[in-house]
């Protein structure tokens, strides 16, 4: 199929350039000081762990670290008061919930310093994400926020198939760094410039995807932003009810943000050829998983029927008669198919005992692949309906 040869060409050249961008040599950052902020709504049970991942990376005297409490509904309160005893930090808490971008944009007013790095309260930040952040900030030419793809903390196999698909978009952002700008950050890791941020209009509040929304605001004002391929480990949604709302939120945010700054990424064009493809890929994807669905349940109603009026042997013989070499063809294409996302499924092999791990690549690519562009192509839908929400002004401050 040509359009398989153009997504084969397109992936190599997205490995290619995004190589390129992180094996350039950059000058060590000059530890610079750092306003450190945490939000936090019912993540009682992770944001110590998260506390400690930012003073085991970072000098304690050279970090300021804002802790925002969002009105939580579990002991969050009462675990952070009790952290203060061993750590020094600003802890605001909320007398009513606000929702996370008011909450970031309160916590920023506090921030002292000149770099702040959010950071979500079921992240773990480590060094080597940390010192890319800072290096690309220091040393890029006008980059003024770097973000972090993520990786995991939970297991299970729907977490696994999220950690594929994110490897597609850790190395597809990466490749924008080299010759243009990302043109989304991610909530769970975001380094920025105060005064880019502030000047930005911070966090929009009526944004579904805050975080892209704000990479789309710099972008409109001739600012850069990047993405480490360094991860961090965070937690993801493990339960498919709770999986299938954030694939919404993010397809219908995503779609909002695109149709809100349409004029924006329609000028880069690395971008605007990812995005046609990746669209045509969701179409293909619930076309194909549609008339599955629907040829899988008109042979299982044949072969119940088949199996009444004749025994079990004669019964496979007339099945493979009419669908066997359908049935090969199909099996043939879909491996073929899977070949495709071999490169994001090898970074879970870590170690010769862990190789089984690339046979994540058949659930990957038959069955997660097409329900995955069938949810997003959903939530685009239900983003072209909400674009109207989206009032603010890239110079008007978010409250």
């Amino acid at each position: 199929m040509i359009f398989v040869r153009v997504l084969t060409a397109i992936m190599i050249y997205i490995f290619i350039m995004s190589y390129v961008d992180h094996i350039q040599k950059r000058k060590p950052h000059t530890y610079p000081n750092i306003s450190f902020i945490i939000p936090c709504y019912n993540d009682g049970d992770s944001i110590e762990a998260t506390i400690k991942s930012i003073y085991t990376c970072y000098d304690k005297s050279k970090f300021q670290l804002i802790i925002i409490n969002d009105h939580s509904r579990d002991n969050s309160k009462e675990v952070i008061q009790k952290l203060q005893s061993e750590y020094e930090f600003l802890f605001i808490d909320q007398e009513k919930n606000t929702g996370k971008s008011v909450a970031l944009n309160n916590a920023a007013e506090q921030a002292i310093h000149e770099i702040i790095i959010f950071i979500d309260a079921d992240s773990l930040l480590n060094k080597d994400a940390l010192n890319d952040i800072l290096q690309r900030l220091e040393h890029e030419k006008n980059v003024v926020a770097v973000t972090c793809p993520y990786r995991p903390s939970n297991k299970w196999l729907l977490p696994i198939m999220q950690q594929i698909e994110y490897n597609v978009a850790r190395f597809t952002s990466g490749s924008y760094n080299y010759r243009s700008s990302v043109l989304t950050l991610r909530w769970w890791c975001i380094g920025i410039y105060k005064k880019n941020f502030i000047e930005a209009g911070k966090f929009s509040i009526n944004a579904i995807s805050e975080d892209m929304d704000l990479a789309l605001k710099l972008r409109e004002l001739w600012h850069r932003a990047q993405q480490s391929l360094y991860t961090i480990e965070t937690g993801v949604p493990y339960t498919y009810r709770s999986r299938y709302k954030q694939k919404i939120r993010r397809s219908s945010g995503g779609m909002q943000c695109l149709i809100k700054h349409f004029k924006t990424w329609i000028k880069n064009p690395i971008f605007v050829i990812f995005t046609t493809i990746f669209q045509v890929s969701l179409i293909m994807g619930t076309f194909y998983l549609i008339k599955n669905a629907i040829s899988f349940g008109d042979f299982i109603e044949f072969s119940i029927t088949l199996f009444n009026i004749t025994t079990f042997k004669n019964g496979m013989n007339i099945l493979w008669l009419i669908y066997g070499d359908n049935a090969v063809a199909n099996t043939t294409k879909g491996l073929a198919f899977s070949t495709i996302s071999l490169p994001y499924v090898i970074p879970l092999v870590t170690s010769f005992s862990t190789i089984r791990k690339i046979l994540y690549i058949i659930p990957y690519s038959i069955i997660y692949i097409p329900i995955h562009s069938t949810v997003r192509l959903i939530g685009s839908i239900y983003g072209i309906k909400k674009y109207y929400n989206l009032k603010d002004h890239p110079n008007k401050q978010a409250r």
